[in-house]
């Protein structure tokens, strides 16, 4: 019996009807059959309505110049980074991706993540839409736009590509969509930044052009209030070199230059090919806004003065940005591990409170100025709250929580100009009381310098003679040296000399004293030297004898009233006396000796010429020798 033969004696349907299906209901009553069929129906229903749930398009209401795009996205996370087009297409089609409109990775996390949507354009034209991904400091973001097709068009943009390129040169980071006439698209987009508060947005690209006008333009006063009061206080720090100005000032530009760096102007004004930079550059300069708001209430508060052990732990706490500092300068290039901004915020969180306790004693222990310090502080620690809860996810992302740092920070700079104008009024009273102040100590010391006048006059002349003598004396023999020459020569020539015999000028050079330097050491030469020179300030049997150290081992002798035989016999007594100077290292220590006479109208570069030409006669007649030089007449 064949199969169907069998299937028709034992009541089931004919071949035409065989199924899985039909062969199941055969099986059953006929009410569980009614059931059963209806059941499979639902459930069919139900996969066919999940399989396509990521695949409905999203056609953009042309009447709209913004659609925010948060209903129709979907996230998948890629913990490992290894996740390419081709696996987000599969899960894609395996229905993997969340769809809650938020995604699974909330506040500081660097994993990348995936994020899918679908467009339609049903329109018989063209339409063009530009994605717009905030913040713009993502530091990478790629976007692949597929048609139904199968056509990939991919962009790259984001804090680490530069200005030049990126699909739009623009500080946001925008994609420009091109949707053909009744054309169906898929949307990849993978984001990887230390903050997963993303938007994502589709604009008209005129809706948006206009609408980045009137933010440069909101940007632009916020800028040039901040500007202008940094530059207002670095001028006063320049007139009155206070602490609290410069710092302040300081506190200003990095925090417009952190506002620049998260807005994204930094990347498209400041440094657009320098892409390592834009990544990194918004947590270096929060860091150091941070580190002169800390400094600058140390010395606005006076609080060495008034609150010295608080302020230690004030001081202790700026470890914490200057930790941020270091690890933007050690960090190579682009890379900038996800702890680093973390500690940023938590240094935000610990410091702003530190600094309204700091007012708070200050206050309390009679600065004025507190009161307004405290209002201003407490403006902007609202404002820096409020956007580091939205960029840990604990608030809502709003308008208000977007800019509540800027809201913050106007309403500070405002406060904190009243109290620097308060400060500059309290700096110009205390100005005029000094002033008062000095006009009673000015006739007061008139009076005592009166007295002390022929005091510190005597003591002058006391310590210029003694200069004068100090200027004129070898420090290590004692001896005079040159500059007192060059006085005692011109005294020479105007004063009125009773001798009847002209004088001798004697060069004396120390044998060999080099050698004695390289092999005894300079410490045996600089000993003979000292001895030496007092031998020659107490020479044998001549009482107007003027000792020189004339440079190195080589000294000058002026012997007044003296013949050149009477010189011959005090250089050969000089000559005994030297020897034992050297020991116990020297045996024999000697010297060779040149004599020239020094007539009445001698100039002393003729003499010092002529006794230098005897010195070197001998030394090269064999040293230790003593040579009189000839007539200046014949020298010259």
């Amino acid at each position: 019996m064949t199969t169907k033969e069998l299937r028709q004696h034992n009541g089931f349907p004919s071949s035409d009807q065989e199924g899985p299906q039909f062969m199941f209901e055969a099986c059953l009553p006929s009410r569980l059959q009614r059931r059963s069929t209806l059941l499979v129906q639902l459930m069919t229903l139900l996969c066919l309505l999940l399989s396509s749930r990521a695949s409905l398009a999203f056609t953009p209401d042309t009447t709209s110049n913004r659609i925010a795009l948060a209903p129709y996205l979907h996230f998948i996370a890629d913990p490992e980074g290894k996740l390419t087009l081709d696996a987000i297409r599969q899960a894609t089609a395996q229905n993997q991706f969340d769809s809650d409109g938020a995604p699974p990775q909330q506040g500081y996390d660097t994993r990348p993540l995936w994020i899918t949507f679908s467009l339609a354009n049903p329109d018989m034209q063209m339409r063009t839409w530009w994605l717009h991904i905030s913040p713009p400091y993502i530091q990478t973001a790629e976007l692949y736009l597929i048609d139904e097709h199968g056509q990939v068009q991919h962009f790259r943009n984001g804090a680490g590509v530069a200005i030049a390129d990126r699909p739009e040169p623009r500080a946001a980071i925008l994609f420009p969509l091109q949707l053909a006439a009744q054309g169906q698209y898929q949307v990849y987009v993978r984001l990887q930044s230390s903050n997963q508060r993303m938007q994502l947005t589709l604009w008209r690209p005129n809706a948006y052009s206009r609408h980045e006008v009137h933010r440069q333009f909101s940007y632009g006063l916020f800028f040039g209030l901040l500007l202008t009061m940094a530059l207002y206080n670095l001028y006063l720090f320049s007139i009155t070199r206070n602490r609290a100005q410069g710092w302040y000032s300081l506190y200003v530009v990095a925090f417009v230059l952190y506002q620049a760096a998260i807005s994204g102007y930094a990347y498209e004004y400041l440094w657009p090919a320098q892409p390592w930079l834009g990544t990194k550059s918004n947590n270096l300069f929060g860091a150091i806004a941070i580190l002169a708001m800390l400094m600058f209430s140390h010395s606005f508060l006076h609080l060495r003065q008034l609150a010295p052990r608080f302020r230690y732990t004030l001081l202790a706490a700026a470890v914490l940005p200057l930790i941020v500092i270091a690890g933007f300068i050690l960090t190579p290039g682009a890379f900038y591990p996800a702890w680093i901004p973390q500690l940023l915020s938590v240094s935000v969180v610990v410091l702003v409170p530190l600094c309204i306790t700091a007012g708070v004693l200050a206050w309390r222990r009679g600065l004025r100025l507190a009161r307004l310090y405290l209002l201003a502080w407490a403006s902007a620690a609202a404002g820096t709250l409020v956007y580091i809860g939205f960029l840990l996810g604990y608030l809502p992302d709003s308008w208000l929580t977007q800019q509540s740092i800027r809201i913050g920070v106007v309403l500070e700079v405002l406060v904190l100009a009243a109290a620097l104008g308060e400060r500059i009024r309290t700096l110009q009273e205390e100005c005029d009381l000094a002033q008062r102040d000095a006009e009673q100590a000015r006739q007061t010391l008139k009076e005592r310098l009166e007295v002390k006048l022929a005091e510190r006059t005597q003591a002058m002349r006391d310590a210029n003679a003694s200069l004068m003598r100090e200027s004129h004396t070898d420090a290590l023999t004692g001896l005079f040296n040159r500059r007192h020459l060059d006085q005692y020569w011109s005294v020479r020539r105007t004063s009125v000399h009773t001798d009847t015999r002209p004088g001798v000028l004697i060069l004396l050079d120390l044998d060999h004293f080099k050698r004695i330097n390289d092999t005894y050491g300079h410490d045996t030469g600089d000993r003979i030297l000292r001895k030496l020179g007092k031998l020659l300030g107490n020479p044998p049997g001549n009482k107007r004898l003027q000792a020189i150290r004339w440079g190195g081992e080589e000294f000058l002798l002026i012997a007044e009233n003296t013949s050149v035989e009477e010189a011959q016999l005090l250089c050969a007594t000089l000559q005994q006396r030297l020897q034992p100077l050297g020991q116990p290292d020297i045996e024999h220590l000697t010297a060779s000796m040149g004599i020239a006479p020094i007539g009445r109208d001698s100039s002393l570069d003729a003499v010092l010429k002529a006794a230098d030409i005897a010195l070197y006669r001998a030394k090269s007649n064999g040293r230790n020798r003593i040579e009189v030089a000839l007539h200046l007449e014949q020298l010259s």
